[in-house]
């Protein structure tokens, strides 16, 4: 999960994700073959179709903010995707990009290889690099698996499995609403910070996106506003340091993603699409 939100929003967005999901789920149940407490238990057990469940989260998501697609939009997002996936293990294919109508400035890694970026992220990126940032970050995180894992060691999965096999509805709302505001530990944070600087390297793309996005952050946060990625992505100004290093003494050879043209038309399309 990343970057910038009251809240107060995010309480009120946690909440009304919660119980759209569990709305989801109990309908999925309905129209399903699958027991839902065999499902429930093999999610416990590691064997839950991931994929399946973060339809349903995406689902819940989009119920509550438009998601934005033309020709350009998706043009832009897989031309950056695509080049993320040069020289990594990863294919483009793989992860499932959402651009939505949001003005909180955020991005988070759902199951099943979603990521969902606002688009008031995508306003504050001066540039490509920086929204490749994010996207390197939380692409880190699913290929970590650390989504799945702060489930688990929050209690989340074991929260949905009992109250599944208690018929609790608003127990289900309240362990799926977490999901979208899981904060990872110190350790995945670093892991991610490390693997995604070199998923950027590996791409030929310039790093030092994502220390400069990480910045404005912090600008926020003293204009009095309180980033979300801050509550869940810690320790913002060391990461942001410890990212420039690495980046000093790199040779200037880094390919730009695209033309600062092309990158404002991108804004204003996707402003157009609104």
């Amino acid at each position: 999960m990343f970057w910038s939100v009251k809240k107060a929003n995010m309480k009120t967005f946690l909440l009304r994700f919660g119980i759209t999901l569990a709305v989801l789920i109990g309908l999925w149940f309905v129209f399903s073959r699958i027991p839902a407490k065999e499902t429930f238990h093999s999610l416990a057990q590691g064997k839950f179709d991931e994929e399946k469940f973060g339809e349903l989260a995406m689902d819940a998501v989009f119920m509550e903010s438009k998601e934005l697609k033309s020709d350009s939009i998706d043009f832009v997002m897989n031309k950056l995707v695509n080049r993320l996936s040069e020289g990594n293990l990863f294919p483009a294919s793989k992860f499932h990009i959402h651009v939505v109508n949001n003005n909180e400035v955020n991005a988070f890694a759902l199951p099943g290889n979603h990521v969902v970026v606002h688009s008031g992220l995508i306003y504050m990126c001066d540039n490509p690099e920086e929204l490749l940032g994010v996207l390197a970050h939380e692409i880190a995180h699913l290929e970590k698996r650390h989504v799945y894992e702060r489930m688990k060691t929050e209690g989340i999965i074991t929260l949905i499995e009992g109250a599944v096999a208690q018929g609790g509805g608003a127990t289900i709302a309240t362990a799926v609403g977490e999901l979208a505001g899981l904060a990872f530990s110190r350790d995945q944070e670093s892991e991610a910070d490390e693997v995604g600087f070199n998923f950027l390297m590996n791409a030929n793309v310039r790093p030092n996106g994502m220390a400069t996005l990480f910045r404005k952050m912090k600008e926020e946060t003293l204009a009095g506003y309180t980033p979300e990625f801050m509550s869940t992505h810690p320790e913002l100004e060391s990461r942001a340091l410890n990212i420039e290093s690495k980046c000093a003494g790199l040779p200037n050879t880094f390919v730009p993603v695209m033309s600062a043209e092309e990158w404002e038309n991108f804004q204003i399309n996707l402003r157009l699409a609104l």
